[in-house]
């Protein structure tokens, strides 16, 4: 017998020893049902608080009022109300109500996993992680589905993931579900091991703002000013210098004497200066 017929099993046991313990006019106070309502609506009881918190919630959702977050809140209260179909509906209905919202699909895959439906729940899982691929608890969900699924690859890859983007999840007092899988301690190495090669990368770290600072010429965060000129120095003038009058006295310059003509004065000896005649 499998654990979801021993739980049915128990509920309709204990369904039938509260209906046998139960006066009859204590069983008038539940709702009536009317013709089109959830079963969960005609086992809300009036005097309950939590009760009518639900029924007003889905009279909200009915009539279209109810926010994502509000169908969240009630498919929530359904499942710890002991409704788990009725809140797999309401969580179906908030996600393809907003096609980018992961939190519908994730708690529809949390119920379908509980109630023991592992391929709901991977397909609902797989809905959360195209919505939002960056979420730790869905990604170790998910390898927890994979690995009960016999998906070792599959399994420790989504592990990988999970311990990434949250390594708190691999803490028993964190995520006490840790300790159903037998592939988590492979991730939590092969991931570790990953942060100690990166840690000791022979490269050197650069810290964002400085370089920014550094490269921009501000500091990151702050409004840079347009650049102002100084101001312009005006140019000093030198004092004219007042220079002496040219004077008019006029130099008398030496006469240069003719150089003399070529004479028979000027040839040595009395050399003639005309041929003598044959």
């Amino acid at each position: 017998m499998s654990v979801r017929t021993v739980r049915v099993v128990l509920l309709a046991m204990m369904g039938a020893s509260l209906a046998v313990a139960t006066p009859a006019a204590a069983q008038d106070k539940l709702a009536p049902r009317a013709e089109g309502e959830p079963i969960f609506v005609h086992w809300l009881k009036p005097s309950d608080p939590g009760d009518r918190t639900i029924r007003k919630y889905w009279q909200r959702m009915e009539r279209g009022e109810a926010s994502g977050k509000e169908q969240v809140d009630l498919g929530t209260m359904l499942f710890f109300r002991g409704f788990p179909r009725d809140a797999v509906r309401v969580f179906e209905r908030a996600g393809k109500a907003d096609r980018d919202s992961a939190e519908p699909w994730f708690r529809a895959g949390l119920v379908e996993h509980a109630e023991g439906n592992l391929r709901a729940a991977r397909k609902d899982y797989k809905r959360c992680l195209k919505a939002r691929k960056g979420n730790g608890w869905c990604n170790f969900y998910m390898g927890l589905v994979e690995e009960q699924m016999g998906r070792a690859h599959s399994a420790l890859e989504h592990y990988r993931r999970a311990f990434r983007v949250a390594p708190e999840l691999a803490d028993p007092k964190v995520n006490p579900e840790v300790l159903q899988s037998k592939l988590e301690l492979g991730a939590v190495l092969r991931e570790g091991s990953r942060v100690r090669f990166v840690e000791h990368l022979p490269i050197d770290y650069l810290e964002p703002h400085r370089i920014y600072a550094f490269r921009s010429g501000r500091v990151a965060g702050q409004v840079r000013k347009p650049a102002t000129k100084p101001p312009v120095k005006p140019l000093r003038r030198r004092p004219a210098v007042k220079r002496p009058p040219r004077s008019r006295i006029r130099v008398k310059r030496p006469s240069v004497k003719a150089r003399p003509t070529p004479n028979s004065s000027a040839l040595p000896y009395g050399v003639p200066t005309t041929p003598p005649k044959k």
